[in-house]
Parts: structure tokens; C-alpha cells; sequence
């Protein structure tokens, strides 16, 4: 029986690590949604794999805008990068396809061979980043957190992304006349509140 209770406890271990995985394996990672300066047709999107070990893409699709659906092969490498796009010509594509991104913004799911949602980015209104004009791309962050726009056209295919480096707000100075103002109105706190507990002590200590 002991033994019996041991294998369970092992196998829904299994089963729950198996599917932690899975919820956070693979990323959307960049999006070329405007194509590039020799054609607005060579559009491409990244995957990232963000685990230690490898991910079979068998029976995974892209589904974009619930209307247009890209079927998956192949596998994305530990810590490596899937790239799948509609340019014939460009190298280093793992897979190629003939489904159109919308310049006026799209939904797009990854959803692996349970029919999970393993990640989405709904830009239905609108692309939040990337440029037509410069064609600089829309990629996530260095840590994964949020979405940019490219530093340079053309974006990071198969590379790390962008290190961007984001303003840090200063706060201004205060000049002598809120310096003094504050000062005066911090002395006048400490002398009620040092009034208050002198009284205070007062009579805690006056005999009853």
C-alpha cells in the first residue's frame, strides 16, 4: 500500500511539473507586423524558448485574429528561438507560411497541442509598438516584462532583443524658499507635538 502511494505521489508530481512547464514554456517574442524596407510582405514572428530544455512544436499552432491559423513543426531549442515568416528568401526562418499581419493591429495566440493558451498579445485596436515608416519591430523587453519598439530597423531575429535603456525620473530640487518653508513648518510640528507629550507626562506623573 505504502509502496502503491509512492508511485501516485510520483506520478501526479510528473503530471503537475509536466504542465508547470508547459504554462510557461514558450514566448511571443518579436513581431515584424510591417515587413521590412525590400517588402511590406517579409513579416515574421519570433518565439522564445524560456526553459532549460527543448520544446516539440508538434500539434502547436499560432492562431491570429481567430480567423487565420499557422500550424507548427519542429521544436524551439532550450533558450533558443523560433522563427516563422512569409519571406522565402530570408534566412534562418523554421518555418514559412503565407497568413498576413494586418498593419492596423492583430490578436495573436500560441496555443500548444492541448489547446492551451500558453501565450496571446491582443494589439486588436492597434500595433502598441514597432514602426511602419522606420520598420523597427515590436519586441519584448529584456526581461520579458513588457513590450518596445526596436532600436534599430529590422528588429533582433533570432537574437537578444533590444537593450534599451529607460529614462530615470529626477526629481527637481527644492530651492531656499521651500527649504525654509518646510523647515519652519517641521519645527512647529516637533514643538506641539514635544509641548504635547510634555504635558502629557505631566500628568501621568501628578499624584491622583
Amino acid at each position: 500500500m505504502q509502496k502503491q502511494s509512492k508511485k501516485l505521489a510520483l506520478i501526479v508530481f510528473l503530471l503537475l511539473a509536466f504542465q508547470s512547464v508547459k504554462a510557461e514554456t514558450v514566448l511571443i517574442n518579436e513581431i515584424c507586423w510591417m515587413g521590412n524596407l525590400e517588402s511590406s510582405s517579409n513579416e515574421w514572428i519570433e518565439l522564445y524558448n524560456n526553459t532549460n530544455q527543448d520544446i516539440i512544436l508538434s500539434n502547436w499552432r499560432i492562431v491570429v485574429s481567430g480567423t487565420k491559423t499557422i500550424n507548427l513543426k519542429g521544436m524551439v531549442p532550450a533558450n533558443g528561438f523560433y522563427l516563422l515568416g512569409r519571406d522565402e528568401n530570408k534566412t534562418g526562418l523554421d518555418l514559412i507560411h503565407n497568413k498576413a499581419l494586418n498593419n492596423k493591429g492583430e490578436t495573436i495566440k500560441l496555443i500548444d497541442s492541448d489547446n492551451n493558451i500558453i501565450d496571446s498579445v491582443d494589439c486588436s485596436e492597434g500595433w502598441d509598438y514597432g514602426n511602419n515608416e522606420t520598420k523597427k519591430t515590436m519586441e519584448r523587453s529584456l526581461d520579458l516584462k513588457s513590450w518596445q519598439t526596436s532600436l534599430n530597423a529590422g528588429g533582433t531575429p533570432k537574437q537578444a532583443n533590444s537593450l534599451i535603456e529607460k529614462p530615470v525620473k529626477q526629481t527637481a530640487p527644492l530651492n531656499e524658499k521651500e527649504n525654509n518653508y518646510y523647515a519652519v513648518l517641521f519645527s512647529m510640528v516637533l514643538s506641539f507635538a514635544s509641548g504635547g507629550i510634555a504635558v502629557w507626562t505631566k500628568k501621568l506623573l501628578s499624584p491622583p
